[in-house]
């Protein structure tokens, strides 16, 4: 598939793997705990591109955040998700949208989350 201007795929593996000793890896839920879409591929948004680079964070940073995820809930946009998530000892929200037809988990943006609101 090819990437347009506007969002790139990138591949990832399936999150709810164990690890190389058959255990799970602390932190990562199964999934049972997850809906289908969150082993699909990954695209990124525009908006999140520039998003990483005025918070300082990068792809490997997002995919650790995600890999280590420990819920999500529904967005105040129907139809998206916000993953909470950690990334240097705070806490973040991932906002990801599930595009059915294209079955691509569209990765919206990433925020630290103000430690008032957690």
């Amino acid at each position: 598939m090819a990437a347009s201007e506007e969002s790139a795929v990138y591949s990832k593996t399936s999150w709810a793997e164990p690890n190389r000793r058959g255990n799970q890896n602390e932190g990562t839920l199964t999934t049972r705990q997850w809906p289908s879409w969150w082993t699909w591929e990954l695209e990124l948004t525009a908006h999140l591109l520039k998003r990483m680079e005025d918070r300082g964070f990068n792809e490997v940073d997002l995919r650790r955040m995600l890999e280590h995820a420990s819920g999500h809930t529904p967005d105040i946009m129907a139809g998206r998700f916000v993953i909470e998530a950690r990334h240097v000892g705070q806490s973040w929200g991932v906002v990801v949208e599930p595009d059915e037809g294209r079955q691509l988990l569209v990765v919206v943006t990433a925020y630290p989350v103000d430690r008032a609101q957690s």
